[in-house]
């Protein structure tokens, strides 16, 4: 419960913090692409300090975790609402014009191509990640590597998902309107190679390494898209809507990760891990392949090609050339 409220209010407080510019879209990528690579690098290191201290005690990881979780908590008192508060009405009147906005806010989400496409796409994308989270170290166990090697190869991972977030700027200038159909692709085909190559790993080094390294390109490719799909999700919103963009994405997001979870537990029932990821991976290429097509007329287009609906909430038509 925790973590939706913090998936769709971490965004939006970051979109509204920052005043409404043509640039605000490069500002907003560029903050938040050095926040995930902090995330990151912190994330890399409190898994190493975490596995040497649950080697003395299973519980000082846990301690230590609470001692950071009020830190964090002493911190967030000291934010400042990015918006005017309203003044206090008639609660029941206040209450059903919020929800008459949050009805409109998820009509307007539901009718728009644009983000019906972009939500889609960053479900299926996080279906997969979600699988690769538990598949990798499941290939990893049952090649036979020990939970301190699985670690710093969760820790390099980490840096590996860090580096991604601070080129998310170059990497989205090369490939532009193609950016997440690349990310697709690369986490699909990567995942082919280590179920493939993972079925004699444990014999030969070469191709440990190589499944190794399809568990650096995972989590590069996940670094890479946390930072640049919130980036596309804000663009054309504000305060009135951004944050009902990002509620329905995270609802269906967390759909498409159970239904996710249901097949991944399944498949891995009836075969071994390696097997299980290269159907995964075959069947999720097919699906990113034909999610290509699909998005190809509806995300990614000039801001002009865009309808007048689609731009309703778009912040540039309230700042003045």
């Amino acid at each position: 419960m925790s973590f939706s409220i913090k998936n769709v209010a971490e965004p939006s407080l970051l979109n509204e913090s920052i005043p409404p510019s043509r640039y605000k879209s490069q500002i907003y990528s560029r903050i938040s692409a050095k926040g995930a690579s902090g995330y990151y690098l912190f994330n890399a290191i409190s898994k190493v300090i975490a596995g040497a201290l649950f080697t003395i005690n299973g519980y000082l990881p846990v301690a230590l975790s609470l001692i950071v979780l009020v830190i964090v908590t002493i911190l967030s008192i000291g934010f400042i609402e990015p918006i005017k508060k309203k003044k206090k009405g008639n609660a029941i009147l206040m209450y059903k014009v919020e929800m008459r906005n949050v009805k409109e806010g998820f009509t307007f989400v539901l009718k728009s191509e644009r983000l019906k496409a972009l939500i889609l796409c960053a479900s299926l994308i996080y279906a997969l990640l979600s699988i690769l989270q538990t598949y990798h170290v499941s290939l990893q166990e049952d090649i036979g590597l020990s939970s301190f090697v699985i670690g710093i190869i969760a820790a390099i991972g980490g840096l590996a998902s860090s580096y991604a977030s601070k080129k998310q700027a170059r990497f989205h200038n090369k490939f532009r309107n193609q950016s997440l159909f690349t990310i697709c692709m690369i986490l699909s085909i990567s995942t082919i190679i280590a179920g493939l190559f993972g079925i004699k790993a444990e014999q030969y080094i070469f191709l440990l390494l190589i499944v190794i390294l399809s568990f650096f390109i995972y989590n590069f490719g996940m670094g890479m898209f946390h930072t640049i799909i919130d980036k596309y999700l804000r663009n054309f919103s504000n305060e009135k809507i951004d944050t009902k963009i990002f509620a329905a994405y995270n609802l269906f997001r967390s759909v498409f990760r159970m239904l996710a979870g249901l097949l991944a537990s399944f498949l891995l029932d009836k075969m071994t891990t390696t097997y299980c990821m290269m159907i995964i991976g075959v069947l999720f290429t097919i699906i990113y392949i034909l999610l290509g097509k699909y998005m190809k007329t509806r995300v990614g287009l000039n801001p002009e090609e865009y309808s007048n609906e689609e731009r309703k909430y778009d912040e540039l038509n309230q700042v003045k050339e």
